[in-house]
């Protein structure tokens, strides 16, 4: 088995209206735990935990601060919406988690538009 490239950002490609995607975002991403700050229409943040539990996780846990900036751009019906991963962790296993939880939350988020017949396509990089 090889190793599975590490996925920094992530284009999804959807039909529908404006509405839909930001809604689908911001949804899916406060069941995550996350707190979404918009800066605008079409972009924003969404950050999970806290720069000070990543020192207290020096002394032996595994608390990370995450952070995933997401941007919507195109037009009347079809929209691309770039999720981009910013990650602070102090180990290793911080970073495996959220490189796990990234990918579940990509899949997640594609699911939803897969399922209301949405989904153009999605591109990792």
């Amino acid at each position: 088995m090889g190793r599975q490239k590490l996925v920094n950002y992530v284009d999804i490609r959807t039909k529908g209206s404006l509405d839909n995607v930001r809604d689908q975002v911001r949804q899916t991403l406060e069941q995550e735990g996350f707190k979404i700050s918009w800066d605008g229409d079409m972009r924003g943040r969404a950050k999970k935990g806290g720069k000070f539990w990543n020192l207290i996780a020096g002394t032996g846990g595994t608390a990370t601060y995450s952070v995933v900036d997401f941007e919507i751009s195109g037009s009347t019906e079809s929209w691309n919406l770039r999720l981009i991963k910013d990650f602070e962790g102090r180990n290793l296993l911080d970073r495996r988690a959220v490189d796990k939880k990234f990918e579940q939350f990509i899949e997640s988020l594609a699911g939803i538009f897969r399922g209301q017949g949405l989904l153009s396509e999605v591109v990792k990089s």
